[in-house]
């Protein structure tokens, strides 16, 4: 009988302790740091595509990079870290292949990077790194995975509150969320839909198949794509406008003109014939007038300068993290 007390005093001293270590009260999701640096070869990898991508941003137009990244260095830091987050799972192939963007059209890729900036919804880095499609991992459609590099598919995906699984690539017509599609289709960036390849300069357009890099630095008229007007170009009714991806915007007197590019602290109020500015490297413009910095991959951030989409400010820097579900 003494045994037996014992053990029950025991039993209820340890309850609360039991208690406190439930399932119940392990947290559900864990925050993982997706954009650390990947084994050798990988990394090395990685660093390459992130070259490769900027310097074709830069070719195709420096008032992009200035708006969207800043500079060079800080475009290759994000677009490194959406390559290390590809390949961060453990089934990918140990000897990724490099993304070359020499061979991606300049309205591609300013269509690209233009829309992830202004949209806002995911980072520039990723949207571009999106533009090249993923090395084959190792897991079948079905299976648990936490990278597009670990599915033969090159899509690992999930729902809210469910562990992501490799899956097949959407068809044409279904619901995308801008890198997700099959071979040979790309996700429209209004209507997210899948669509077919666009019409490339010079080629025919209609409603069913629009213009590589319309609204931003093509226009489809009279059944053709043509570019769209640069410095001191006509852009009033019936022209092809200005080219928002080289930088120019159309002024009250109907000619394009270079879009203001205030840095951080600088204002940024709508003003002059253009009545229009936007701050450069992912500065935000505040409520002041003027340009409030964002902080970028491995910045210092905190309760005065927030991080830039896609970073969360983790111990005091910007970090490329990302929910991994207990169990997954």
């Amino acid at each position: 009988m003494t045994f037996l007390r014992t053990l029950f005093a025991s039993l209820l001293l340890l309850g609360p302790l039991l208690a406190a270590c439930s399932d119940d009260d392990v947290p559900a999701t864990s925050l993982v740091d997706v954009g650390a640096p990947l084994a050798a070869e990988a990394e090395t990898v990685c660093v390459a595509t992130a070259q490769s991508a900027c310097t074709r941003v830069d070719a195709c137009s420096p008032p992009l990079m200035a708006y969207a990244f800043g500079d060079r260095t800080r475009c290759e830091r994000e677009v490194l870290d959406a390559c290390r987050k590809r390949y961060h799972g453990e089934a990918r192939d140990p000897r990724p292949a490099a993304c070359d963007y020499a061979k991606d059209s300049c309205e591609s890729v300013l269509e690209t990077v233009a829309w992830s900036s202004f949209a806002a919804d995911r980072g520039r880095g990723s949207a571009l790194v999106a533009l090249c499609s993923p090395t084959p991992g190792r897991l079948a459609a079905g299976e648990r995975c936490v990278s597009d590099g670990d599915c033969t598919t090159g899509l690992c995906a999930g729902s809210s509150g469910s562990c992501s699984t490799c899956q097949e690539r959407r068809a044409e017509g279904a619901t995308c969320t801008g890198h997700d599609c099959a071979a040979g289709l790309r996700c429209s960036v209004l209507e997210k839909k899948c669509e077919r390849a666009t019409a490339k300069l010079g080629e025919a357009c209609d409603e069913t198949r629009t213009c590589e890099g319309d609204d931003i630095s093509t226009k489809c008229r009279s059944g053709v794509c043509v570019a769209r007007g640069l410095a001191g170009a006509a852009c009033g009714e019936g022209t092809a406008g200005c080219d928002l991806g080289r930088g120019f915007a159309c002024n009250r007197a109907g000619v394009c003109e270079a879009i203001p590019l205030p840095a951080a602290g600088e204002s940024c109020a709508a003003a002059g014939t253009l009545n229009l500015a936007l701050c450069r490297g992912g500065a935000e413009c505040g409520r002041t007038g003027v340009c409030e910095a964002r902080a970028g991959s491995g910045e210092a951030c905190g309760t005065e300068t927030r991080c830039r989409t896609p970073y969360t400010c983790f111990e005091g820097t910007c970090r490329l993290m990302s929910e991994r579900r207990r169990g997954c």
